[in-house]
Parts: C-alpha cells; sequence; structure tokens
C-alpha cells in the first residue's frame, strides 16, 4: 500500500511509524530503505553517519540511529527543519558503535 503525502509536511504519527518500522528492520545500507521508499514514494530517505549531522538536534533518536526531518524548496536547496509540516524528506543518522 502506497502513502501519498500532502504536498507539504508529513504527520507526526507517519515519521513515528516510519522511524519504529526501521526499528524492527534495522538498515545499514541504501538496499534497507527500498521498501520504505516504495511505500512513501513523496519522501526523500537518506542514511548517513550521525557524525555527518553534527550538533543538529535530531526530531527523535532511536536504538541505532536518529532521525531528522529535512524541508526541500523551491529553489531546490535542502535543510534540517523542527517541523513535520514542513518536511519532505528524512536523514536517518546511523550510531556510531
Amino acid at each position: 500500500m502506497h502513502h501519498r503525502l500532502q504536498s507539504a509536511g508529513v504527520s507526526p504519527q507517519v515519521i513515528t511509524q516510519i522511524g519504529h518500522w526501521l526499528e524492527s528492520h534495522p538498515c545499514q545500507s541504501e538496499s534497507g530503505l527500498i521498501p520504505l521508499k516504495a511505500q512513501y514514494p513523496d519522501l526523500v530517505f537518506t542514511l548517513c553517519s550521525e557524525d555527518d549531522m553534527g550538533f543538529h538536534d535530531p526530531w527523535h533518536s532511536f536504538s541505532y540511529f536518529d532521525l531528522h526531518l529535512v524541508a526541500h524548496s523551491l529553489s531546490g536547496c535542502s535543510s534540517l527543519t523542527p517541523s513535520p509540516g514542513m518536511c519532505s524528506g528524512l536523514v536517518i543518522a546511523l550510531h556510531e558503535e
């Protein structure tokens, strides 16, 4: 089942649902994101190390990753956002061991 998102924003419940799915389906590579990309085709998913995120606070921390929200502007630039209403993508920042 595909979840089509409205033109801007994602509900906090959907973001939390994605986080819980990732908790139960650990992924360490882009191929692990394929099911999410298929289920949420309007969202951009990015996988990286928590070190790549600097001192930015995550939207939510899970057991092996932090979840950051990304907003994309009409100019094509992306930025982190604390607002689910502005969210058009998620960064999954893997914790270093």
